[in-house]
Parts: C-alpha cells; structure tokens; sequence
C-alpha cells in the first residue's frame, strides 16, 4: 500500500468510526473477570492456597476525585470443604485509582489482585463475591473443589509491571510477542537428574519443546516464552517432572483470531481496503505467508502502536462481524452491497426506508454525517439488496 493510499485510509475510516460512535452496537466479548486457585509455598514456607483474581476497569464505576477516577470494590472469600462447610474467610476492602477517564472503559486495564490462605493440603472449593460499592454491582464466582497436593506445580500467565509481577487470568493481551510464566512448585523428593519439561500445543500439534533444571534451593521459575505469527486461537503449556503434571491453557492475542484461522476468507475481505498491488501479491503466497502478510498490513496502520490495542484493526473486524450478523443475503453479508458499504463507511446516521417505485421495490436509503448517501434497491422483495446508486 503506498504511503497516500494508507493515509487517505486511516483518515476516512476514523473519521466514520467516530462520527458514528453513539450508533454502535455494543460488543459482547468484553474481557471477563479471571480467577485461579493455585497451591504456593509462601516466603515463610507455609503450604497455602493462592486465589488470584484480575478484574477488568469496565467492571466499575469510577467516580471523578480532584484529578483522578477512583473505583471503590469489596472482595470476600470463603473456603469450603468436601461437605461444603465454610472453614476460612477472609474479606477486604480495596480501591483502583488512574488519571485519565479512558482508562476505566479500557478492557485491557484491569486490577490484579490476590489472598494467600495458609492452609493444609485437602480437598476445597472457594466462594468469591466482588462488590462495586459505588454502584451496588455484585458478582459471584465459584471455584469448584479439588484435591490441592503438596507436591504440585503452579503455573499462570503474568505481566511485568514496573517491579510487579501481575496475574493475567488466561488472555493474552494483544500486541504482544513474548510472555512471562511464573510456575510456582513443590516436590519432597528432587531429583537433580531429572528436568522439568515444557510442550506447547496449538491447534493439537506440538509447537514448542523445552526443559528446565529444578533449582532445590527455591521455588518458583519464571519462564520467558517468544510466541509465533502463526500461532491462533489456544495456547495449550503442558508442564512435566517426574510423575507431576500440570496444564495451562491460554488464549491467544486478539479478538479476532477466528479471522486468522480462515485466512483466505479474510483475506478476500481485505481487498476492499488492500491496493491492487497487494492483491496480487497475497494471491501469491501461502497460507502462512498470508497470515505474516496481513498482520504487518494492520501494525503498519495502527494510529496507536505504543498501546495495548490496535483500535482500527478492531474496528474493522467488529464491522465485519457485524454485516454477517446482519447483512447475509445470498452469500455472506461481508459479500453484500450493504455489508461493504458498512464495512467501510461504519454505521449510518439514520436509514430511511421507502417504497417509492411504481413496481413496488423497497429502497434503504443510508444517511451519513459527512452528506454521503447510499441507496439499495430490494428488485425481489426478498431483502436482497443491492446498490442502486451513491450520493457524494
């Protein structure tokens, strides 16, 4: 794509995700509360139970205090045992603080926080209530009993965050091309001969093989692992030593990770933004070339790539989503006159809809901020649209 071409682009497609801001359907795979029970050896050396929560900023209300946004919350814990009897608890009152509004309606800021239960090793299940104070939300999570061993292995995705290691629930976050495992372990017996081994799975075959030495004089590794292009979808890590195994299974960056799987569709939907030049270049490539090809295609276009999100790449493929949704006639809707149309225009300030030909055809007529206007004709009065003409 030439430099003119990616501007011109980047302007217009922005300029109609904004205007059209209050029209939006609302998504629905917003970023979910995560939560995990691991076993851990604390820094005194007590066996305990680790709970672990990540709760994402849009989960809150935040109120506006001189010059930052506070959000106020409770936590509360309960653990049960084999008959469902209440054993421990433990509640807390915390408070998140940031200095920009954006901040509290971005799904990738989150608060990451946690309570280590001393407790021994036996069968439990855990109850936790999270509570917005300011607005009176209340959500419960249930973490299902099971056997927690002494002898065991505790991995979980982390963020380095300045000098905190934070845990990430089980997504990725987007942009991001290395990540952090903290596995916390115990075993009574080491063997100095054996090692701990790490295989990595995606899409059910093995893409990764690696091995570690169990250092005897601690007990935590913190893993550094590159990720691949190719990879999509679920990460599955499977860690192995002696006779103890555990599984950790992720979720790769981006929402749009479906599209990825299907690259040849996507890529036929990307030439209503790709040059003719890139056309017939991706035609020339492998699948794997494909997914590279059009993934560098998105960071060389991202108005924001110091942030977690690439907005425009987001937006595209929420518009995508949304003309299959709603625009599949007789192929999909992305192939539809009124899906390209949204595809590349966003949503309309208003739709008027007529039936002003003497045969009886219906006609969409889609109003834009910008004086743009599309008019679809529906020829077989079976909302099959097409485009019967463009209004600059």
């Amino acid at each position: 794509m030439s430099k003119l071409f990616q501007i011109l682009f980047i302007a217009l497609f922005l300029f109609n995700c904004s205007g059209n801001l209050q029209n939006k359907r609302k998504i629905s795979n917003h970023k979910k509360i995560e939560y995990k029970a691991i076993p851990r050896i604390d820094q005194n050396d007590n066996y305990g139970i680790h709970i672990l929560l990540n709760l994402p900023n849009t989960l809150f209300v935040f109120q506006k205090s001189k010059n930052h946004f506070i959000a106020n919350y409770q936590i509360s814990i309960a653990i049960l045992d084999s008959s469902n009897s209440q054993i421990k608890h433990h509640s807390w009152k915390g408070i998140k603080k940031v200095d920009f509004f954006e901040e509290t309606r971005t799904e990738a800021k989150s608060i990451s926080i946690g309570h280590f239960f001393p407790i021994e090793p036996n069968k439990y299940s855990f109850s936790i209530l999270i509570e917005d104070l300011d607005s009176k939300y209340r959500w419960n999570k249930k973490i299902p009993l099971r056997n927690y061993s002494k002898d065991f292995l505790s991995p979980i995705l982390v963020s380095q965050n300045k000098s905190e290691l934070k845990f990430e629930g089980a997504t990725i976050p987007e942009k991001t091309d290395n990540i952090n495992l903290k596995v916390s372990y115990h075993f009574s017996n080491i063997d100095i001969d054996s090692l701990l081994y790490i295989t990595c799975y995606n899409d059910k075959k093995i893409v990764l093989k690696d091995s570690l030495t169990i250092n005897q004089h601690s007990n935590i590794i913190n893993y550094n692992m590159k990720l691949s292009e190719y990879w999509l979808g679920e990460l599955e890590i499977q860690f192995d030593y002696m006779d103890i195994s555990e599984n950790l299974k992720l979720n790769l960056p981006g929402n749009n990770s479906r599209y990825w799987k299907d690259i040849n569709t996507t890529a036929k939907i990307m030439t209503y933004i790709l040059s003719s030049s890139e056309i017939r270049e991706l035609k020339t490539l492998s699948k794997k070339e494909k997914i590279l090809f059009l993934k560098n295609y998105w960071k060389t276009i991202d108005p924001t790539p110091n942030t977690e999100q690439n907005e425009i790449m987001n937006e595209f493929f929420e518009r995508v989503d949304y003309v299959s949704n709603n625009f599949a006639e007789i192929g999909p809707g992305w192939q539809s006159d009124r899906g390209r149309t949204y595809i590349l225009f966003g949503p309309p300030e208003h739709i008027e809809i007529t039936n002003q030909n003497n045969q009886g055809y219906k006609f969409e007529i889609w109003h834009y901020n910008s004086g743009k206007q599309f008019i679809f004709i529906d020829e077989g009065i079976l909302g099959n649209y097409r485009l019967y003409r463009e209004i600059n």
